[in-house]
């Protein structure tokens, strides 16, 4: 016995040995940090139109293969509750956006990840997976749990599966893509608020503790002009062969502010006054941090300063121009200012005179959607599409409609400056009642500097006392139609430096405006006001039938006789009382 006990000790030893080496640390810690790498970074972009957009985003790479995380259970910077719904639905890739507000995209350019409004979802799973449907729901209630979102209302009355639009952007390897397994959704009624944002933050490294991710103040971003937030997983090459993949997380933080209105109509800008908080160390986590100012649209005549210097001055050349960046090193920054004696981490940009508001330059390819009709019985909805290139585009246009307008596709026309225009690819899949959507896919050439309209009528159904939203004179949405292009000029668009260093065209995906829908409602009061009638009635009607029905009925008496009948009862008692 006195020689098992230390056999069976070495065997224990060995054992937590062995899975230490597995996870790659002797402390039974995952090494993930040293095959992970993070990184953070912020732009902030003059617009056209005065405003000033600032994009956050937050990289993580896992130096592993997306489809073998259902294997691990222990990560280091890597969330885990991400990695583990990941592994366990064999997800390939996986959009997710949060998002208040419009994106102007005829006054902004094209943002560096756009988001409608409300909440969308996009989902790509393995071919390992043999219940795309019932993992597409799983998702859907994980990120409800994780997000304090209303995701678990999509179902599939709420659910396509794209055909030519909304391609995957990850690698794929041979024969492991299947169409079938691309899923996708959008609630236009959701809305982003603080309790989205606080668990978006504990997905991040440093929390909002240090780092980029300290400015993320909820009071500010919640009161500009568009806001929204995202997070993107897809598998990316390790190599440039690409024999080794790597899964990348990517979260994205895109808010717009409007400078004049925060100081007092005087065109400027600080990092403290746009946010209401300075950053006060880096996060020891990330290999880089850096926030990079776009200078391109100084103008001569309106000329900025920018302070403090830059660390470096960025110019990309590229088909569309040259484009300049001013970057900086956030530890280096937060050196020198405390050096300087600052304990403020602030950049800040002053212009010589007020807004010289000038023509906008539209970007190549424009959308918009809008009702037509009058009531509440039949209307329809028009699509107009911009193409102010001087060359022709290929559109991919994908409309996701509620079951609950029925659409006539007999009915639709697509014309260009007045005149039909054929599409290339026509797919439609009609709806079926608390089913599915109406699904609509239509690949259009654009001629160049043409407009193009799309419209369609439909039709409004009655919907289930029970099935109206709490407001329901106030309509249903329906969500923003997207439609997918290659842009080869990327002047409009929200770019970093390292982005515009890649040879190939940008992929974007142009959203239209959500539709507000008035349906026929029914008169809600009637149940109260039978309430209030039949509560009336039975209240009066209960007593005199409860007394009649309980209470035993007594003859009266009359006077004459009551008291004749006294009088002979008292003698009754006096006689015998006397016998007693």
């Amino acid at each position: 016995m006195s020689i098992g006990v230390p056999l069976l000790l070495l065997q224990l030893l060995l054992l937590h040995v062995s899975q230490s080496m597995s996870t790659g640390s002797l402390d039974g810690k995952s090494t993930s940090r040293t095959n992970t790498d993070y990184s953070e970074k912020l732009l902030i972009r003059p617009l056209q139109d005065g405003m000033l957009s600032a994009s956050f985003q937050f990289d993580t790479i896992l130096h592993q293969n997306i489809e073998s995380l259902y294997l691990e259970n222990q990560f280091d910077i890597f969330p885990l509750a991400i990695g583990d719904f990941i592994g366990k639905n064999f997800i390939k890739e996986l959009r997710f956006s949060l998002a208040r507000g419009h994106w102007k995209s005829d006054q902004w350019g094209y943002p560096l990840r756009y988001q409608p409004n409300g909440g969308e979802l996009y989902a790509v799973f393995s071919h390992l997976n043999s219940n795309p449907w019932k993992s597409w729901k799983q998702v859907t209630s994980s990120l409800s749990g994780h997000f304090c979102a209303s995701l678990n209302f999509i179902d599939k009355a709420a659910t396509v599966q794209p055909r030519y639009s909304l391609k995957p952007e990850g690698v794929f390897g041979n024969g492991s893509f299947k169409q079938e397994n691309v899923f996708y959704a959008a609630l236009a009624h959701e809305t982003v608020c603080t309790e989205n944002l606080t668990p978006w933050k504990k997905f991040l490294p440093c929390f909002h503790k240090s780092g980029l991710a300290s400015l993320l103040n909820a009071v500010y971003l919640l009161n500009s002009n568009y806001f929204s937030i995202s997070i993107d997983i897809k598998s990316k090459c390790g190599n440039p062969a690409c024999s080794k993949s790597f899964t990348e997380l990517k979260q994205n933080v895109l808010v717009v502010f409007n400078p004049p209105a925060i100081f007092g109509g005087k065109l400027r800008w600080s990092i403290i006054k746009l946010f209401g908080s300075t950053l006060k160390e880096s996060c020891p986590l990330a290999s880089k941090s850096e926030v990079f100012v776009e200078t391109t649209l100084n103008d001569t005549r309106n000329p900025h300063t920018i302070s403090p210097t830059p660390h470096n001055i960025i110019v990309e050349e590229s088909s569309s121009g040259k484009r300049t960046f001013f970057q900086y090193d956030v530890e280096r920054l937060l050196t020198e200012s405390k050096r300087a004696n600052s304990s403020k981490f602030n950049i800040f940009s002053v212009y010589q005179h007020e807004k010289i508001y000038d023509d906008i330059s539209p970007p190549p390819i424009s959308a918009s959607r809008y009702i037509t009709g009058y009531g509440v019985h039949q209307g329809g909805i028009t699509s107009r599409i911009s193409n102010n290139a001087h060359k022709s585009k290929t559109v991919v246009v994908l409309d996701v409609i509620p079951w609950y307008l029925r659409i006539y596709l007999h009915t639709m026309k697509i014309t260009c400056n007045g005149e039909d225009l054929k599409p290339s690819h026509l797919y439609y899949k009609p709806s079926r009642d608390r089913g599915n959507p109406h699904h609509i896919e239509i690949v259009l050439k654009l001629p160049p500097d043409s407009v193009t309209e799309i419209s369609y009528e439909f039709e409004r159904s009655f919907l289930k006392w029970t099935e109206y939203q709490p407001d329901a004179n106030h309509g249903v949405y329906a969500g923003s139609s997207t439609l997918t292009f290659l842009l080869d000029d990327s002047t409009n668009a929200t770019i970093f430096p390292s982005n515009l260093r890649e040879a190939r065209p940008l992929i974007i995906p142009l959203k239209t405006e959500c539709l507000l829908v008035s349906l026929p409602t029914p008169d809600f009061s009637m149940p109260y006001n039978v309430i209030c009638l039949v509560s009336t009635v039975v209240s009066l009607a209960f007593g005199p039938i409860h007394n009649l029905t309980t209470k035993r009925p007594k003859r009266v008496k009359s006077g004459k006789e009551s008291s004749s009948r006294s009088i002979l009862s008292s003698l009754k008692f006096w006689a015998k009382e006397k016998s007693d």
